[in-house]
C-alpha cells in the first residue's frame, strides 16, 4: 500500500504531466492555425490582384467607349490598352501594359513617346493578353504569378471611332 506521502506526489505528476500535454497540444493548434492563415491570406491577395486588374481594365473600357476611341497595341512587355479622349480641346491617351510584373498605366498628349518605366504601378500580375475580336468584343487575359490565368470579356456600348 502507498503511503499518503507518495500518493500525494503521483497525483502532483499526474496533474503536471495532464497540463504539459494541453500545453503542447494548444500550440500545436496555434501553429497549425497560423499556418492555415498564411496560407489563405496568400491565396486571397493573390486572387485580389487578378481580379481586380480584370474588374478595372473592364472599367476603363467602359469609360474608353464613352469618351472616345479604344485600341490595343504591343507595348513594352506585351499588349497595352490605348484609352483616347479630349480634355478642354487637346488629346490625350491613357496607356494601360504589362511592365516588370506590375500592370502600369500612363497618361500623356496623343503623339508623346514614353519610356515604359515611366507609367504608376497599379498590382502585380505574369502575364497580360489583350484581344479585339470583332471590333466591339474585348477578351482580356490575366495571369497571376502561379500561372493561373483568369478572363473575362467585355462588349462595348457605343459605336467605336478607331479599333485596331
Amino acid at each position: 500500500m502507498l503511503k499518503q506521502k507518495d500518493q500525494h506526489i503521483i497525483d502532483i505528476v499526474f496533474v503536471l504531466s495532464l497540463f504539459c500535454v494541453f500545453a503542447v497540444l494548444a500550440l500545436f493548434v496555434v501553429v497549425l492555425g497560423a499556418n492555415v492563415y498564411q496560407s489563405i491570406s496568400g491565396v486571397m491577395t493573390e486572387n485580389y490582384n487578378v481580379r481586380s486588374s480584370i474588374s478595372y481594365l473592364t472599367e476603363k473600357i467602359h469609360q474608353g467607349d464613352s469618351h472616345g476611341d479604344i485600341v490595343i497595341e504591343k507595348f513594352g512587355e506585351g499588349d497595352a490598352l490605348v484609352l483616347s479622349q479630349e480634355i478642354e480641346g487637346a488629346v490625350y491617351e491613357t496607356w494601360i501594359y504589362l511592365n516588370e510584373g506590375s500592370l502600369t498605366e500612363l497618361m500623356v498628349p496623343e503623339g508623346t513617346e514614353f519610356d515604359p518605366e515611366s507609367g504608376q504601378a497599379i498590382m502585380e500580375l505574369s502575364d497580360l493578353v489583350l484581344e479585339s475580336l470583332d471590333g466591339r468584343l474585348f477578351r482580356i487575359t490575366a495571369v497571376d504569378v502561379d500561372g493561373n490565368n483568369y478572363d473575362t470579356m467585355v462588349s462595348l456600348k457605343g459605336t467605336p471611332t478607331r479599333l485596331e
